[in-house]
């Protein structure tokens, strides 16, 4: 499991800051599964698009 932000520059300027934790699965030295949990409420803000009808004040 690793925790990471990601920061970048839109070509209009915009600044895109997200948190994200990876979690892999790791068998005999291969990767078995990934899983990425991210702050959608700020990448929905930022990129807009849908909740799935969720408030994005929810838990």
């Amino acid at each position: 499991m690793t925790a990471r932000n990601l920061r970048a520059k839109t070509p209009d300027g915009r600044e895109y800051d997200n948190g994200y934790v990876f979690v892999l699965d790791i068998r005999d030295g291969r990767i078995t599964a990934f899983r990425e949990h991210a702050d959608t409420s700020s990448a929905v803000r930022f990129f807009g698009g849908s909740t799935g009808g969720r408030s994005l004040h929810e838990p």
